[in-house]
């Protein structure tokens, strides 16, 4: 178990309390530590750090690709549909 996770490297100092419902999910206990001013930098920075891929995803991008070109997959697409749409230029 990680450092900042270890219960007892969370108890009340002096000047604060560490506040986390009993029913928080490990989300809100890392945000809850994170938040916490009371705790040391080094804990709430990694705190922040595991929570960063859940409260902002990375995005991506995926593509399937079969070997075939773009061309060849709209022609293939239209011969089984039968169907083109006609563009008429004003």
């Amino acid at each position: 178990m990680p450092s900042f996770a270890n219960p007892a490297n969370l108890e009340p100092q002096a000047d604060g309390v560490l506040m986390v419902a009993p029913d928080a999910t490990p989300l809100e206990f890392l945000q809850a530590v994170n938040r916490c001013p009371t705790e040391p930098m080094a804990r709430r920075l990694r705190a922040a750090i595991e929570c960063l891929g859940y409260v902002h995803p990375k995005l991506a991008v995926t593509v399937a690709f079969d070997g075939k070109t773009f061309a060849a997959r709209l022609e293939r697409a239209l011969q089984r549909t039968g169907k083109a749409i006609e563009h008429q230029p004003e």
